[in-house]
């Protein structure tokens, strides 16, 4: 008995499994690279500048992979050993598309992949003081302006904000740090 189950692109292998008929019955799975004519990019879709992000195809055997990206500034792709992949930095927020052309030697077939990736710049802090007084409210303010959860931690007690622009205010009713 024979089964095939479905190749899923982000996997980018097909499995057929087989049941023995002699002695003891017993299931044996096969895994079956599938070149397919639209891959699935895997990596982050939202990244921040200037950190390096992995992205790759499946490892299909015999199968070479050009990398190419465009957008709104250039960005640095680095190669590691692994050819179904690679790494991206961009040092400008903005979307930039990350392509990937391939060809199987063994096989002649080819195709390409492409992920779109938001860069955004990372948030900076500013506003408070380093040393308050018990009672006194704070204002601290997020660069860029972009919606952003505040976490404030006192002793055993934690407060989160809902997501918010522009200034955050908070009031330390407690010593400590």
């Amino acid at each position: 008995e024979v089964a095939w189950d479905n190749v899923d692109p982000a996997d980018g292998f097909g499995y057929v499994m087989y049941q023995s008929e002699c002695g003891c019955p017993e299931w044996t799975t096969i895994k079956i690279p599938v070149i397919l004519k639209k891959g699935k990019i895997k990596g982050e879709p939202i990244v921040c500048t200037g950190k390096q992000y992995i992205y790759g195809l499946p490892q299909w055997p015999t199968t070479s992979v050009k990398w190419n990206v465009s957008g709104p500034a250039p960005a640095l792709l680095d190669y590691n050993q692994q050819r179904n992949e690679v790494l991206f930095t961009a040092s400008q927020p903005g979307n930039y598309t990350l392509t990937a052309d391939y060809f199987n030697t063994l096989l002649s077939c080819s195709g390409q992949a492409y992920i779109n990736i938001v860069v955004e710049a990372p948030v900076q802090i500013s506003g408070g003081a380093d040393e308050i007084c018990v009672g006194t409210s704070q204002s601290f303010n997020a660069n860029p302006n972009v919606p952003v959860t505040w976490k404030v931690v006192t002793g055993n007690s934690v407060y989160t904000s809902p997501p918010t622009t522009g200034t955050f205010s908070y009031n330390f009713a407690t010593a400590g740090s």
